[in-house]
């Protein structure tokens, strides 16, 4: 996590080597973790120039792409271009699938497959619904497919049958899942690391689900449906997904963090001045947002700033960000720029910052969650005609009762942002109601949410039968 040393380093090598396509990748992918996105996507362009089947640069070039614009057609049409060329004639290489071979007897197995049944955020997700199935009507398979952890050996009882199939090749992991008759398979991570679309693609089950672990469309023919609700897709957006949107009332369960019961006092209480963060992931902190951030700050002279890098020493985190902050003319002096958090820090940021700044177009996800959890509020973005990546943090804080967290436009982002610190009392207030709301929302029912994805793959299993 030396980003930025490896950029001046991958920029000496490519002085030398400048058609060297293993080169140009790594500096793409250094250049998309340190933020510049754009650059990212030319230099990726340049590497597929040489190296035009590489699936794996095309597909973080999609991604980037995607990030990118906030056109969710284009975003659909630009995973499916990819799927395209590298998906969905998989299925032509392998022998069709019998689904009449598929026992019907009311008891399904479900094949839940990711490489994030670890210390991961998929983890807070996945783990209600591992742990509350009910057995009567579903075996439940876990299918890791990356190296297992500590929080693996946690995981790994709640499922009826755990599968390591990490060294599987996907043809091999194909005919593995047939054999295992798996009705419907949900995958999990989505355009990320661990994901075995590939076999997805081949058609491994009956039914194919795609879930939470990537919330734009994955632009594949092979994938039936996704499991989501009217918040993060409301009703006109189906065309913007390549999938068939099986709707919930709530797409998600949450499940807190180990040893984050503490709730902290509001530190500018003591300190005499309001303190913001920032903890997305540094690749989602456009010019948008900098010029966001930059309005609120010289509003208010006397409130900081902290930003969460993903480099792991002080000082490259000063150079991922300072060139940035100085171009958007900020004070940095106000600013404070941190090596990327341990999970132990990062719940107990709200120890030290007052309240979190939300980037977009791309929003917080479990961030969101983790924050409410520990009674930090979040200042995000919503509007109309956003979906997925672009919607998740407004729909968590709308879903959750805190509407008024969300703004409308940029304009009132900034504006809500600078109440906010002139009005500590609103943040106080706020600060009160996170955890409360969280506990009595829909995301810890979790009865009711395990109840409607279980009569959603019935409903799924039985529109399958009907078309045979």
């Amino acid at each position: 996590r030396k980003f930025v040393d490896a950029n001046a380093i991958l920029d000496e090598a490519l002085s030398i080597l400048p058609r060297n396509p293993a080169l140009l990748w790594l500096q793409a992918f250094c250049l998309a973790q340190s933020g510049n996105i754009e650059d990212a996507i030319t230099y990726a362009t340049k590497c597929l120039a040489i190296s035009p089947d590489d699936s794996m640069v095309a597909l973080n070039r999609a991604c980037w792409k995607a990030r990118a614009t906030t056109d969710a057609l284009e975003t659909k049409r630009v995973f499916e271009e990819w799927a395209g060329k590298f998906i969905d004639n998989l299925a032509e290489s392998v022998t069709p699938l019998d689904v009449t071979s598929y026992q019907d007897d009311g008891k399904l197995k479900i094949g839940y497959i990711s490489g994030d049944f670890k210390n991961h955020s998929i983890r807070y997700f996945i783990e209600p619904f591992l742990r509350f199935h009910s057995r009567d009507s579903f075996d439940v398979h876990a299918f890791m497919t990356m190296a297992e952890d500590t929080i693996s050996s946690i995981l790994k009882p709640l499922a009826d049958t755990w599968h390591n199939v990490a060294d599987m090749s996907d043809r091999d992991l194909l005919d593995y899942i047939r054999r295992e008759k798996i009705h419907i398979l949900v995958d999990l991570s989505g355009h990320t690391d661990g994901s075995r679309l590939e076999v997805f693609g081949m058609r491994a089950a009956p039914v194919q689900v795609t879930w939470f672990g990537f919330m734009q469309t994955l632009g594949m023919k092979a994938i039936d449906y996704r499991l989501t609700d009217f918040s993060i897709t409301p009703p006109g957006s189906d065309d913007m997904y390549t999938e068939k949107l099986h709707r919930l009332q709530c797409m998600v369960s949450y499940m807190p963090p180990v040893n984050a019961d503490e709730l902290h006092r509001m530190p500018c209480l003591d300190n005499g001045h309001v303190t913001m963060v920032s903890l997305n992931d540094p690749r989602k902190i456009n010019d948008d947002v900098l010029g966001a951030w930059k309005t609120i700050l010289d509003s208010n002279p006397e409130a900081g700033l902290i930003i969460i890098s993903n480099e792991k020493e002080k000082d490259t985190a000063n150079e991922q960000f300072l060139p940035k902050l100085t171009a958007h003319e900020f004070d940095t002096s106000r600013v404070l720029v941190h090596p990327r958090l341990s999970m132990l820090d990062f719940l107990n940021i709200s120890s030290v910052a007052d309240f979190a700044l939300d980037t977009f177009p791309v929003s917080g996800g479990t961030v969101t969650l983790h924050s409410l959890w520990i009674g930090l509020p979040s200042v995000t973005l919503g509007g109309a005609g956003q979906t997925g990546m672009n919607n998740s943090a407004a729909s968590t804080l709308t879903g959750v009762g805190l509407g008024e967290c969300v703004a409308g436009s940029i304009e009132d982002y900034v504006a809500l942002a600078q109440e906010w610190i002139e009005t500590p009392s609103i943040i106080a207030d706020m600060r009160q109601k996170c955890r409360p709301a969280l506990q009595a929302s829909p995301l810890m029912d979790y009865g009711s949410r395990i109840a409607e994805v279980e009569n959603a793959y019935h409903s799924m299993w039985t529109e399958t039968r009907r078309g045979l």
